[in-house]
């Protein structure tokens, strides 16, 4: 999900109760929208391929440091 206000991409669960595990960007990371949205991209596919939960959110943590 892209928040505008807050310039960010929220990642929710796929199956389950489907709420949101986390959110990254933010307008201090200097990314624009459609890098956050790709990193987001990229963390479904990580997501569907088994990687943990916590192993990706340390992943897109890490590519948002400016």
């Amino acid at each position: 999900m892209w928040y505008k206000n807050f310039f960010s991409v929220g990642i929710r669960r796929k199956f389950g109760d489907k709420k949101q595990i986390w959110s990254f960007g933010g307008r201090k990371p200097g990314k624009g929208k459609d890098s956050l949205v790709q990193l987001g991209v990229e963390c479904l596919k990580k997501l569907d391929g088994g990687m943990e939960e916590k192993n990706v959110k340390e992943w897109v943590d890490s590519e948002c440091k400016p």
